[in-house]
């Protein structure tokens, strides 16, 4: 049953990607613009345009111009881009590193905030430290993301001078510690306060207050049973906040200069360079499909209800 079921989730991939690439290749040619007179001009003759239709299949009909790409897709041809003409599926590995590191660290730091605030909210329920740190989580959640980087660049880069302001030049790993902060204070108060009600139902449990009254260490329970009990819900938010940072942090990537998928998809999207915006979308989900599947399988081994559900 097990198996049966993962392999159910593994088949639902194929019409959920159909459905995505059909949808956005459809929004595409819905949306105003021909790409074609942006390539060549509003000068260009007729003859042109007929000429650069024909060569980038834009004068046949809607499905024939689907199928022609998802063709190349399945052959791995992404296309070239309209206005650079460099093949899109390398221009994607090239930038895909740049866009990891940043998700990387940025989950990496928000998780080990978002994680250590909501325990200790828990752990001091209705006191002054969980109303402070309860606060701390709101603020990190509803501040926009430009103005914590342009704070943190004021304060980090112009005034202390620790860290460089931009990715653009030799700036190294140390480029991605402010946009790494910016996007992980984000994803730490979603986590604080999902870690926070998911510690508090946890500990309210029978056997939790069981194993406190027979003088168990308190930060045993906390950790080795509270914790992992809540981990749950706290995984799935992880796995998708991690899958929206692959996907690209178009502002984050934008503001601090970073090459990477973000920043490659927003200059398309200006440009309306079709193959460079399908490209990057059916990346993105790609990578939501794949970390969600991540996130099944983690939760087999992190709640054994979950898996001895899946046997029957």
């Amino acid at each position: 049953m097990k198996n049966s079921a993962f392999k159910k989730r593994l088949l639902s991939i194929i019409p959920t990607f159909f459905g995505v690439t059909l949808l956005l290749f459809l929004l595409l040619k819905l949306s105003p613009g021909d790409p074609v007179n942006i390539i060549v001009g509003p000068r260009a003759s007729e003859e042109v345009i007929s000429l650069y239709k024909e060569k980038l299949h834009l004068d046949a009909p809607f499905f024939v111009q689907y199928f022609h790409y998802m063709k190349m897709i399945f052959t791995g041809d992404f296309g070239r881009s309209y206005f650079t003409n460099e093949n899109v599926f390398n221009a994607l590995l090239s930038k895909l590193p740049n866009t990891l590191m940043l998700a990387v660290f940025s989950m990496i730091t928000g998780t080990f905030l978002g994680i250590v605030l909501g325990i200790l909210a828990s752990l001091k329920r209705g006191g002054i430290l969980d109303k402070i740190l309860s606060s701390v989580a709101v603020l990190f959640i509803s501040t926009p993301v430009f103005w914590t980087a342009i704070m943190l660049v004021l304060v980090f880069s112009i005034l202390l001078d620790w860290t460089p302001a931009s990715a653009i030049g030799d700036a190294g790993i140390s480029a991605f510690i402010l946009p790494a902060l910016v996007l992980g204070s984000r994803s730490a108060g979603y986590i604080a306060r999902l870690t926070r009600s998911s510690m508090i139902e946890a500990l309210s449990a029978d056997y939790i207050q069981t194993a406190l009254a027979k003088g168990v260490s308190k930060w045993k329970i906390v950790i080795k049973h509270a914790f992992r009990n809540s981990l749950i819900p706290v995984i799935t938010l992880i796995g998708i906040d991690f899958g929206s940072y692959l996907n690209g942090s178009v502002l984050t990537e934008k503001i601090f200069g970073i090459d990477g998928v973000g920043r490659y998809a927003i200059n398309a999207i200006l440009n309306r360079d079709i193959p460079v915006i399908m490209g990057t979308v059916i990346l993105g989900a790609f990578i939501f499909i794949t970390m969600n599947l991540l996130v099944d399988v983690l939760y087999l081994k992190l709640d054994p209800r979950v898996s001895a559900a899946a046997k029957n």
